[in-house]
């Protein structure tokens, strides 16, 4: 935060230009896209990694899950006893052996005959993994897309951050030549009032006509409208530049509008606007996104193969007949979908075609800006110096005007016409450099070197 000691010893363009960084919400909203982005790469590049899930369940069934084996058992008995009977009968078998078989066979017949496979309840807890080994190129188009997507959030963000200080140029350069307009038209009423007195004095004289007395008055009302029109606009500049900074605009600007003897070649900014324009650069970029947008369609085309594993951690009362762990490879191809996925490449393979005519026509409009802003720039700076000899001219005809009017031999019209001239120039040379500061701001801004606008400044000529 700027110390209230500072904003009341009056705002400088930098201090401006940190309160604009700080309070602007649509910087802010941009800067926070960038975090987004930032998070949504972090995300996409853990494609790449295995999935690892950890499950658990607790099941609880009508009833246990078996095979009951008792028809079996009647059957082995009935056999059992048909051999020993027959056995014995047929002399094979003495007593005391079928005796002994009967005894050895008995508990074996007598014992329980159903199998438990599954208890009616269970619970286990069990992990499970992942590995895409080749998705046909889908990982790699996500993670690419998501670093163009990244980078044009910060495209954005830095376009935004160039048009806010252009704005900020137009705005806080705007209140100063509000300012300078305000004190010109200022100085123009307390010449005419000036010579009001002295036209007056005359006239009681009897040394000037009465209509000479009356053109004054009429100039020195036409003058106070011109005064109260350049008072509401300041006003105006003052709110249109806290808006800009999102805050109070102190009652002093301390920066000076300014000009500079030269600037760079018009083939400077054209280069730098071709490979560090922003917006353009976003524009660029939609075309990479385009290219990925084609690689994801192709891999629709390809099969996907991956590698899988699970093993249980815990369980209870789970049947020994399901495998603890186990591990394979998965291959998946889709066959057909409505040749879906065919006009999808297609489509994607156009959209890329579309992003560069975009850019196309983004470098042409480009271009157009910078050349339009540049010799706006060149015949401000033309202007500013032209001017400076007309202001040298008008003070001294006003100068000679206002002896032959004292002398009586130079006319209140011709007077009251050298001292608005002399205005018209201070005006003209002010909105002429005012003109500048923002046809610089603007091509600075088209060519990508708005961060430099400070450079200018350092160098400036002030008025």
């Amino acid at each position: 935060m700027i110390p209230f000691t500072l904003l009341a010893e009056g705002l400088t363009f930098d201090m401006a230009k940190e309160l604009m960084m700080t309070n602007n919400l649509e910087i802010r909203s941009a800067q926070e896209a960038v975090e987004v982005k930032e998070l949504e790469l972090k995300a996409m590049r853990g494609l790449r990694y295995p999935s690892i899930d950890l499950v658990g369940g607790y099941v609880l069934m009508q009833r246990d899950v078996g095979i009951e084996l008792g028809g079996t058992q009647g059957a082995l008995s009935d056999a059992a006893q048909h051999f020993i009977g027959e056995g014995v009968s047929s002399g094979i078998l003495s007593p005391d052996v079928a005796q002994f078989i009967a005894n050895a066979i008995s508990p074996l017949l007598a014992a329980d005959w159903s199998i438990i496979l599954q208890k009616r309840s269970s619970m286990v807890g069990a992990v499970s993994m992942v590995q895409p080994i080749y998705m046909g190129g889908r990982i790699d188009a996500a993670v690419a897309s998501a670093e163009i997507a990244a980078n044009s959030a910060r495209y954005q963000l830095e376009a935004i951050l160039n048009s806010k200080l252009t704005e900020l140029v137009e705005c806080y350069y705007g209140v100063i030549a509000a300012e300078m307009a305000l004190d010109v038209r200022q100085q123009v009423v307390a010449g005419i009032k000036s010579h009001l007195a002295d036209a007056e004095a005359m006239e009681s004289e009897g040394m000037i006509p009465r209509s000479e007395v009356l053109y004054v008055r009429y100039k020195l009302s036409e003058a106070e409208r011109n005064l109260r029109s350049a008072h509401n606009k300041l006003i105006i500049a003052r709110e249109a530049l806290s808006r800009v900074i999102g805050d109070s605009v102190s009652d002093k600007l301390t920066s000076r509008i300014f000009i500079v003897d030269e600037i760079y070649s018009l083939d400077y900014y054209i280069e730098n606007g071709i490979n560090f324009n922003p917006i353009l650069l976003d524009a660029k970029s939609k075309i990479a996104l385009s290219e990925q947008g084609v690689k994801v369609a192709r891999a629709e085309l390809l099969p996907e193969v991956a590698a899988f594993g699970g093993a249980t951690i815990v369980s209870h009362n789970l049947t020994d007949l399901i495998p603890r762990w186990s591990v394979g490879v998965g291959i998946r191809l889709k066959l057909f979908d409505g040749l879906g996925k065919e006009r999808r490449f297609q489509a994607a393979k156009q959209l890329n075609r579309v992003a560069h005519t975009a850019v196309s026509d983004a470098e042409s409009g480009i271009r157009l800006i910078i050349e339009n802003e540049y010799y706006s720039s060149i015949n401000s700076l033309y202007d500013v110096g032209s001017m400076q000899a007309t202001i040298d001219f008008a003070t001294s005809y006003l100068q000679a005007k206002s002896d032959g009017f004292n002398e009586g031999v130079t006319p209140s019209s011709e007077v009251i016409d050298a001292q608005l001239a002399l205005s018209a120039a201070k005006l003209e040379q002010s909105v002429a450099a005012f003109t500048f500061c923002k046809s610089l701001a603007r091509l600075l801004e088209a060519s990508g070197l708005s961060h430099t606008f400070d450079e200018y400044n350092q160098k400036a000529i002030f008025l």
